[in-house]
């Protein structure tokens, strides 16, 4: 947020023609660039993203979600996953956690739990996208299902449901 601040006012006093003032709002710009890329995952996460994957359980849910959108047992979208779930075809329901506005997502940790199919918060939308195959917009939430029999994915699928249960916990 400070530099996005920094980079208004950069622009700003440009507009304004104000050499001194830009070079100083540069420097500060250059010093906190590097500070944000480490922490801008951690900085874009709601605080009401409860439960949120950790790093070993986020990479095996970004491996699965590759091997499932290849066999076609992924629903990806807010409003896909709505439906899935409505529907009882929903093996667990993955939501990233840095969706702006979160309202368009918050009703689906809801549905649910209504419906009793365990749902995690992960850390990057655009990641959850790429794991989906979806390579150029970012994946708000999917939803993993074991409707393909023949897949060899049940297994995995139903370690990573009771894992994703346990975060309930």
């Amino acid at each position: 947020m400070g530099t996005q601040i920094a980079k208004s006012l950069l622009l700003h006093h440009h507009l304004l023609r104000q050499p001194a003032r830009t070079s100083f709002l540069r420097h500060i710009c250059a010093a906190s660039n590097a500070s944000d890329k480490t922490t801008d995952a951690v900085v874009n996460v709601n605080p009401k993203t409860r439960p949120l994957a950790d790093a070993e359980l986020y990479t095996t849910i970004i491996d699965v979600v590759r091997d499932a959108s290849e066999v076609r047992q992924l629903k990806k979208g807010a409003h896909e996953v709505f439906k899935t779930l409505h529907k009882g075809l929903a093996d667990f329901v993955l939501i990233a956690a840095d969706t702006e506005p979160l309202d368009i997502v918050l009703h689906l940790p809801t549905l649910a739990k209504t419906k009793k199919v365990p749902y995690v918060f992960v850390p990057s939308k655009q990641e959850l996208g790429r794991a989906c195959g979806v390579v150029i917009s970012p994946v708000v939430a999917c939803a993993v299902m074991s409707t393909n029999i023949g897949s060899g994915l049940d297994s995995r699928i139903s370690k990573l449901k009771v894992a994703i249960e346990n975060l309930h916990m």
